[in-house]
């Protein structure tokens, strides 16, 4: 039997208090992250807490940062991590309750706010196509569980907390494309402001780390698009021009963002260092890139904040962000400044001596 050192995040808002807590706990080859902490509370902190339900990844209550990654406790496999320490931390953007158990109040809020449930007075007659068509398009995301990960992960959400976050935006895009719903334009005005879908420039953080391989992020272009011809309906000179703008936008960043990843190769494995990051550029693709031992680590060059390019400072081993003077270590976690989330981290691996980057 194997064991890990398990640090765990400890708050009490009652004393104000708050700090790191270390256990060792034993594992076997099917432990879980939940297993770990259940073992914590039962043998040597009763005091832990932590919120957990079905233990089998339909409630979502056990979501958690864990290792920098907000994931399903219950469906984290120790092993897995391959990690001799496992740092476990409250979601994000949420009140700390005790510990790791946070408050859903915000997000229950905002979720009420775009009027979640159906509304009478939906589409009579519809072609079955158009029926069939539109239903494919919210298939994928209607099997959201609000297990805030979404929430908790977004940038956005961090840097302006009246943003409605990607929880409650799925939803009003799921309700606005069902042809059942009959408030889709009282839920796109709703969603048309500072505040709503226009906040969001895709960073990809929630459709990343959604568990249930949902989409947010594709939800919320698509409730921008519904957004835009809603006005153009109904346009005024000023709002006319505002919706050329905006479709201009929306078509350059779409193309942008979900053009197709691939595998790019830098070079030999050798010509990667290892006291410092390689700064690779090829066809508008970036990335920093070092090798470890074996392995090869690479990192986005743009900060997690708001997506400004970053800037590898070998004198500090620090990533520095010019814009917001946001600070990350050489592992890419947040360290100072408005950053909240880690750099992202691409996938790597070596062909035939050459080292690969996918991009």
């Amino acid at each position: 039997m194997e064991s890990v050192k398990v640090r765990v995040a400890r708050n009490d808002p009652e004393t104000g208090k708050s700090g790191w807590s270390e256990f060792n706990v034993d594992v076997r080859e099917k432990t879980t992250v939940l297993d770990c902490l259940d073992q914590v509370q039962r043998t040597s902190d009763p005091s832990l807490g932590f919120r957990y339900a079905c233990r089998v990844g339909m409630c979502g209550s056990c979501a958690m940062v864990v290792n920098g990654k907000d994931r399903w406790t219950c469906r984290t496999l120790v092993q897995r991590l391959e990690a001799d320490t496992i740092t476990i931390e409250p979601l994000r953007n949420l009140p700390v309750i005790r510990d790791l158990a946070v408050d859903f109040t915000p997000l229950w809020k905002k979720y009420r706010h775009i009027r979640p449930a159906f509304e009478s007075g939906g589409a009579k007659r519809m072609l079955k196509a158009e029926v069939r068509r539109r239903r494919e398009k919210i298939d994928r995301n209607v099997q959201c569980i609000s297990c805030a990960i979404c929430y908790s992960s977004c940038g956005y959400v961090a840097s302006d907390p009246a943003y409605f976050g990607p929880h409650a935006l799925l939803r009003a895009f799921t309700a606005v494309e069902d042809p059942r719903d009959g408030a889709t334009d009282l839920r796109l005005r709703l969603v048309d402001n500072e505040h709503g879908c226009w906040k969001c420039h895709i960073q990809m953080n929630c459709t990343n780390s959604c568990p249930m391989d949902l989409d947010p992020s594709e939800g919320i272009q698509h409730l921008k698009r519904a957004v835009l011809y809603r006005r153009l309906l109904n346009p005024t000179r000023r709002k006319f021009a505002f919706t050329m703008a905006g479709a201009a936008v929306a078509a350059v960043v779409g193309y942008v963002v979900y053009a197709p990843k691939e595998w790019i190769t830098v070079g030999p494995v050798d010509t990667v260092p290892t006291n410092t990051f390689l700064e690779f550029d090829r066809d508008g693709k970036r990335a920093f890139i070092r090798r470890i031992g074996e392995q090869i680590q690479a990192f986005s060059q743009r900060c997690s904040h708001q997506g400004c390019k970053l800037v590898w400072s070998g004198s500090s081993n620090e990533f520095l962000c010019p814009c917001h003077r946001g600070v990350f270590d050489r592992a890419g976690i947040p360290i100072s400044g408005p950053p909240v989330r880690p750099i992202e981290q691409f996938e790597t691996r070596i062909e035939s001596g050459m080292v690969q980057v996918f991009l």
